[in-house]
């Protein structure tokens, strides 16, 4: 079995990746939780979930998804209307460093 490289899992994050605050962690996972509560993948937030939705169906878009998102760029103002999209982008981002640690744990493993 191979040691486990501290400066390769530091280098994709995997140790302390997330350096927010635990307020916005907290309101993250609430929005994930949420999301999983009516259906949505449980690492995916409300925002990201809308955004990805009306990007990808464009015009026919279930409305319930344009209104979540208004009213998320609403609760983020000074985003400055991009929210939604910034959440969208943090979520695949989160993904991927998820997806990158586990590649080197797998390969330490071996």
């Amino acid at each position: 079995m191979n040691k486990l490289d501290r400066e390769a899992l530091e280098q994709y994050g995997v140790l302390g990746w997330d350096r927010r605050s635990y307020a916005a962690r907290l309101a993250d996972a609430f929005s994930q939780l949420a999301n999983t509560l009516i259906g949505g993948m449980p690492d995916e937030t409300l925002s990201g979930r809308s955004y990805r939705i009306l990007m990808l169906q464009q015009a026919g878009a279930p409305w319930r998804w344009q209104v979540i998102r208004r009213a998320a760029e609403l609760l983020f103002f000074w985003q400055g209307g991009r929210h939604t999209e910034n959440a969208f982008f943090a979520d695949l981002e989160r993904a991927a460093a998820r997806a990158r640690a586990a590649e080197l744990f797998r390969r330490a493993l071996s």
